[in-house]
C-alpha cells in the first residue's frame, strides 16, 4: 500500500512539474520580455561630449526641429508637481495660468528665446506638441499644443511667425474623445492624430495612472480629426500609446506603445483610418517620444531605461541632484555643467535625495543584414545614447535631432535642464524606408 502511494506521488510530481515546464516554455519569452523592461543592465554610452543648453529649464517633455529652429514646450516646476495628469498629479487647486511655456532656439545663432503669447490667457500645463509649416504664410509656422487644462485636456493652435518672439492664439479643439492626449502629428493645420495615454479622465484616480502602468492595461487609444473637425477613434486597446511621426511622404504612421516597449507601423487611408502594415519593433526600453530626421527620414526614439527604477523614483524625481559628470567621463568644457549633488541632510525631516530613472535614445534605420531580412525584420533599432544612472538624463522623453549641425537636444517630463548633445558620427547607417521614395517624388513635381 505505501509502495503504492509513493508511486502516486511521484507520478503526480512528475506530471506537475512537466505541467510547470510546459507553462514556463509558453511564457519564457515574456518573462525575458519583462526582465529586460524592468531589470535591465546598462552602460553608459555617447555622454562624453553632452553639456546643458540650459539646465535652469524644467520638464521640456517635447522638442520639435523645424528648419534651423527646434521649438521646446518646457513646464513650470510647482505648476507641474500640482497638476499634471499624466504623472498623476491632479489637485487642482494648483495655480496653472500661463505657468508653462513654450520657446524658440537657433541653432545658428545659438540663441534661445521664450515665445510670448498673444490672445490666450488660462491654463497653459502642456505636453506633446507639433510643428508644420503654416498653410498660407511662407514665413509662417504653426504649433499645435497639447494642454492639460483643469477643467479638461485640449488641443491649442498657435501661429509663430519665424524669427519674432510671439505665439499668436488660433483655437482650441476640446472633444469627449481627446481625453487624455500625450502626442499629436498633424496632416494639416485642421487635420491630426491624437494618442490618449492610459485610463485618464474627469474621474480618474492616481490608482488608476498606476495600475495602467504597473498591469499594462491596454486602454489608451489613437484618436483622427477630420479637416471639417470630426474626431473619430481609430484605434483602440493600446497599452500606453505615446509618440507620433510621420514618414516623409506621409503615407505612414508609427507611434510607440510605452508599455509593451513596441513601435507600431500603419499606413494612413485616405479617409484617415489606419492598417498596420510592418512587423512592430521591440525595443529594450519604454519608448516616449518619436521624431523623423527629415534630411535623412530615420526616426529616433527616447524613453525611460528601466521602470523599476521609475517606481523607485515616485515622489522623489523633482529632487533628485544632476550628476556633475556624465556616467562616462567629465563634461564637455563648453556650455554649462551641472553642480554636484549635496550631501544628505542628516536632520530625521530632511527629505531623502531620489535615485535617477535610466534614459535610452535609439536610431531606427532600415535593416541591411541577411540575417534581420531573413526573419522578416525590415527596420532596426540601435542605440545611441544610454544614460544607466538616470541623474544626468532623467527619464528623457525626447531626442530632437538638428541634422545640418549633428545636434541633439534632449529633455524629459521630470527632468532639470535640457542637454545639448553632438550626434555621433557613424550612429545611422541606412535611412528608413519612404524617404528615397518621397525624395523622387518630389523631383518629379
Amino acid at each position: 500500500m505505501a509502495g503504492t502511494v509513493l508511486k502516486s506521488c511521484a507520478l503526480f510530481t512528475a506530471l506537475f512539474i512537466a505541467a510547470l515546464a510546459v507553462v514556463a516554455a509558453f511564457y519564457w519569452p515574456a518573462i525575458q520580455r519583462t526582465h529586460e523592461l524592468w531589470f535591465p543592465t546598462r552602460v553608459s554610452k555617447n555622454l562624453d561630449q553632452c553639456t546643458y543648453l540650459d539646465k535652469n529649464l524644467f520638464g521640456c517633455e517635447d522638442i520639435v526641429v523645424h528648419g534651423k529652429y527646434a521649438y521646446l514646450a518646457c513646464a513650470d516646476q510647482q505648476a507641474r508637481t500640482g497638476f499634471w495628469p499624466p504623472l498623476g498629479f491632479l489637485n487642482k487647486s494648483t495655480d496653472t495660468t500661463m505657468k508653462d511655456q513654450v520657446l524658440v532656439y537657433d541653432f545658428e545663432e545659438q540663441t534661445l528665446t521664450p515665445l510670448a503669447v498673444r490672445g490666450y490667457n488660462g491654463d497653459f500645463s502642456l505636453h506633446g506638441l507639433s510643428v508644420i509649416d503654416h498653410h498660407i504664410k511662407k514665413n509662417k509656422v504653426t504649433l499645435h499644443l497639447v494642454n492639460h487644462k483643469r477643467s479638461g485636456s485640449c488641443i491649442d493652435i498657435f501661429d509663430h511667425r519665424v524669427g519674432t518672439n510671439e505665439l499668436l492664439y488660433g483655437e482650441t479643439v476640446c472633444d469627449p474623445l481627446i481625453r487624455s492626449p500625450d502626442a499629436i502629428i498633424p496632416l494639416t493645420r485642421n487635420s491630426f492624430y491624437i494618442t490618449n495615454y492610459l485610463s485618464i479622465g474627469p474621474n480618474v484616480t492616481k490608482m488608476d495612472i498606476v495600475l495602467d502602468m504597473a498591469l499594462a492595461r491596454p486602454t489608451s487609444d489613437l484618436v483622427f480629426r477630420t479637416e471639417d473637425g470630426q474626431i473619430k477613434m481609430v484605434r483602440n486597446g493600446i497599452k500606453g500609446a505615446n509618440g507620433l511621426a510621420l514618414t516623409a511622404n506621409k503615407n505612414q504612421l508609427w507611434m510607440t506603445e510605452s508599455l509593451s516597449g513596441e513601435l507600431w507601423i500603419f499606413d494612413i487611408q485616405a479617409d484617415g483610418s489606419l492598417r498596420e502594415s510592418e512587423k512592430r519593433i521591440t525595443l529594450s526600453f519604454f519608448p516616449d517620444n518619436v521624431h523623423m530626421v527629415p534630411e535623412t527620414g530615420a526616426m529616433v526614439v527616447s524613453g525611460p531605461g528601466g521602470m523599476l527604477n521609475a517606481a523607485r523614483a515616485d515622489g522623489y524625481q523633482f529632487r533628485y541632484q544632476p550628476d556633475a559628470n556624465p556616467p562616462s567621463s567629465k563634461i564637455a568644457s563648453k556650455g554649462s555643467s551641472p553642480k554636484p549633488a549635496p550631501a544628505a541632510s542628516k536632520k530625521k525631516d530632511a527629505l531623502p535625495l531620489g535615485p535617477g530613472v535610466p534614459s535610452v535614445v535609439a536610431i531606427v534605420t532600415n535593416a541591411t543584414s541577411h540575417h534581420d531580412q531573413f526573419y522578416g525584420q525590415k527596420y532596426v533599432p540601435r542605440e545611441v545614447f544610454v544614460d544607466p544612472k538616470g541623474n544626468y538624463l532623467f527619464a528623457a522623453s525626447v531626442a530632437a535631432v538638428h541634422w545640418p549641425s549633428q545636434t541633439v537636444l534632449l529633455g524629459g517630463p521630470m527632468m532639470k535642464g535640457v542637454v545639448k548633445c553632438p550626434w555621433p558620427a557613424g550612429a545611422e547607417k541606412a535611412p528608413v524606408a519612404g524617404r528615397k521614395k518621397a525624395a523622387a517624388e518630389k523631383s518629379e513635381l
